[in-house]
């Protein structure tokens, strides 16, 4: 099995290869992302992401603010002891408007972003290095 390292995410770059989420059918995602899912073992964290999409406070957001109708940012920030923030955001600047904390995990980098856009009907999940 091969471990994931931040350094090797810079090499996915936007090829137009997309994997459908089983969870929903409306979800695609990258190359980067299924390395992502399976180096490191973050299937939890795509499935995370895919149900706050459905989330009456996501698709409240979405409303509120025109920004996140083209892209969202989500963010997994790892801490020391190895709990973990997930949280949503229509850029850098912006307020979270979505946040999930955990208590534990064993993903095996510090942060990592994943941009979520619209394409046609699908929502399509990548990495910054594949936009």
């Amino acid at each position: 099995m091969t471990t994931l390292q931040q350094k090797d995410l810079v090499d996915f770059s936007g090829e137009p290869v997309f994997y459908q989420s089983p969870l929903n059918k409306k979800v695609l995602y990258t190359k980067g992302i299924r390395h992502v899912i399976d180096a490191g073992e973050a299937n939890w964290l795509i499935t995370d992401i895919i149900a706050w999409m459905k989330s009456k406070k996501f698709q409240k957001a979405v409303e509120e603010d025109e920004r996140l109708q083209y892209v969202v940012s989500w963010k997994l920030e790892v801490f020391e002891d190895r709990s973990a923030r997930l949280t949503a955001r229509a850029d850098h600047e912006s307020e979270a408007f979505i946040t999930q904390d955990y208590r534990q995990t064993n993903f095996p980098l510090q942060e990592i972003e994943i941009w979520q856009s619209a394409n046609g009907e699908h929502e399509v999940l990548y990495l910054p290095s594949e936009r």
